[in-house]
């Protein structure tokens, strides 16, 4: 059973130190978006061997321990990067979408935290700040209250081509409590189907 989530975009209001981070973490995934495809494309084309998520993913590790650059970047977000390449070649291969393109240089971008639940991202709205691994604490503009009892999913930071700066929260309810039907067992009962009576009860 799918859980309801629930989206919500705010207005983010970085640093100079926090916004330069930030679009070094949309270069370098955008530059790992490229090189992935790269990868994919040379593979296929000189060899004809496919190429799987896992498979990038450990050159991934790897190359962020020697690329200090991409070493930068939360590693659940590159992650992302690679996982949202594989589902757009799933996609292609299943013909509902065409082939993936390199991505250009551009003023506007964005990247995903895929588990913002698990501490990278924490939103504080009393300090009206937004938590983001490996940028800080980010002033933001909480214009409505967040949802109680809700889990936050994913967490996507996006730059418009105007220079201005969001970020997109998707929370996934969860049920309370108080609304579960909670159901009571007493103690089982034995029956018997007899020629004098009906039915006879262990009690």
């Amino acid at each position: 059973m799918m859980m309801p989530v629930v989206a919500f975009r705010f207005r983010l209001y970085p640093s100079s130190k926090q916004e330069a981070m930030m679009l070094h973490t949309i270069e370098a995934t955008r530059v790992l978006w490229n090189d992935a495809l790269a990868h994919r494309k040379t593979r296929w084309e000189s060899d004809r061997r496919s190429t799987s998520y896992n498979m990038q993913a450990a050159i991934l590790t790897f190359e962020r321990k020697q690329d200090a650059g991409l070493g930068s970047v939360h590693s659940q977000v590159s992650q992302d990067v690679l996982r949202r390449l594989d589902k757009a070649f799933k996609s292609f291969f299943a013909h509902r979408a065409k082939y993936p393109r390199f991505k250009k240089r551009s003023t506007a971008g964005s990247f995903t935290y895929p588990q913002a639940y698990n501490g990278s991202v924490k939103p504080d709205v009393m300090r009206r700040r937004l938590y983001l691994s490996k940028i800080g604490n980010v002033r933001t503009a909480f214009h409505r209250p967040l949802p109680k009892d809700a889990l936050l999913k994913t967490c996507t930071v996006m730059r418009e081509s105007d220079g201005k700066w969001f970020a997109s929260l998707v929370f996934e309810d969860v049920v309370p409590l108080q609304n579960v039907v909670v159901m009571k067992f007493v103690s089982p009962v034995g029956i018997d189907l007899g020629l004098r009576s009906l039915i006879v009860t262990s009690d």
